[in-house]
């Protein structure tokens, strides 16, 4: 049985992060491995404690599972966030030792960096970022510990962010990029034969536990109102214009479909119920992957800005619709491409009656969108593994 490290295990918080963990985890189980994850927060942090009480009812104790080698909080004040880059810093620079870590991580065949939007660098907060979160690969590469990094996408990078990037992914046995757009980005300014295109790993979760049911006439709606990395809300009028656009397609479909608002990450809440009690919505909420997968099979349609709730949806068969920002970078338009999923950017001029006939078209064609929905996620998968495989 081989030993794999995965680095990080994401926050129970938010949906689409979990999801990401949790389709790492099953495609390594499914090849009979033993997982070792790296949490990318420490013992005392409530996003720790929380995934791991989630994690340990689902995989029991075959899963170990490790606190970060650093503390990575954006939410802390700025006193706090100094000390513990300074501290990182010190780390990362080989200032101050961290074995434990490293005879923890490198007691292992492979380490594996996990998928995520973790590819960008746009200021010196995002290099200092970066450095901690590329750190354990730096420290299999010193060791000759063969190392993969799982599907990502990537936005802008700048020289900093490449001066740490390029080594780290030319080292790798395999890169994975969850869309076409990365992975040509990536390709124009790295030329590389260890690249891979893929699709988001949320989409190899095990579903073998999930009920199936009978398809509503039904249309979920999720909403985003920040910017990338969610790092703070979106400017006023973005958000107005959300509100507005949103509710364009609930008053023209409405006599047609009953909707339901979903809200899967918990900073989406509080404007996703301010538009949910405008129209007179039902709204449900949860950050369980699971539950989030029953609630998608169930609709006939989404109607998405989360990026994870397009992607747990199509895991499932349901067409979607996305509307999104052009800052949330290449990952949202990259998905619905690759699926054949039409989309509206918000930056750009649409017409409603336009968009409101593609939202008709998908569901009068939802079975033969379904189909091939699944045809490529079981051909993305096997092509996966396959690659998995071949290295470990």
């Amino acid at each position: 049985m081989k030993t794999i490290c995965l680095i990080y295990g994401y926050s129970a918080r938010n949906a689409g992060d979990l999801a990401i963990t949790l389709g790492a985890i099953d495609v390594l189980k499914s090849l009979g491995c033993q997982v070792k994850l790296f949490s990318r927060y420490k013992y005392q942090q409530n996003d720790y404690i929380e995934s791991e009480r989630y994690l340990r009812e689902r995989y029991g104790n075959d899963l170990e599972i490790f606190e970060s080698p650093f503390f990575l909080d954006r939410s802390s004040n700025l006193f706090s966030s100094l000390v513990h880059y300074m501290s990182g810093a010190a780390v990362v620079f080989g200032l101050k030792s961290n074995k434990q870590f490293c005879q923890q991580l490198l007691d292992s065949d492979c380490v594996i960096f996990n998928g995520g939007n973790l590819f960008r660098c746009h200021s010196f907060i995002d290099y200092a970022r970066l450095c901690a979160l590329m750190y354990p690969l730096k420290v299999a590469k010193s060791a000759h510990v063969p190392y993969m990094i799982f599907p990502q996408s990537a936005s802008t990078i700048n020289e900093m962010g490449q001066k740490i990037l390029f080594p780290l992914l030319e080292g790798a046995c395999k890169v994975f990029f969850r869309e076409k757009e990365s992975y040509d980005y990536m390709g124009e300014l790295m030329p590389s034969g260890n690249f891979e295109q893929t699709i988001d790993l949320a989409f190899f979760i095990n579903k073998d536990t999930l009920l199936s049911v009978k398809r509503k006439k039904m249309i979920a709606i999720t909403l985003r109102f920040h910017t990338v990395g969610d790092i703070g809300y979106l400017p006023e009028k973005y958000i107005e214009d959300i509100f507005e656009r949103m509710g364009n397609y609930v008053t023209a479909l409405k006599c047609e479909y009953e909707f339901v608002v979903v809200v899967q990450t918990d900073k989406d809440y509080l404007k996703s119920q301010q538009f949910a009690t405008k129209h007179s919505l039902r709204l449900i909420k949860s950050n369980d992957p699971m539950e989030l997968l029953y609630i998608y099979r169930s609709v006939s349609l989404l109607i998405g800005m989360r990026l994870h709730s397009i992607i747990l949806s199509l895991s499932v068969g349901t067409p979607c619709f996305g509307l999104f920002y052009k800052q949330w970078g290449l990952k949202n338009p990259g998905m619905m491409n690759s699926f054949g999923m039409p989309y509206t950017m918000m930056d750009e001029p649409s017409e409603t009656v336009s968009d409101v006939k593609a939202i008709h078209d998908l569901i009068a064609n939802i079975d033969k969108h379904s189909v091939a929905i699944m045809e490529k996620v079981n051909t993305e998968y096997k092509n996966m593994v396959t690659n998995f495989i071949s290295i470990i």
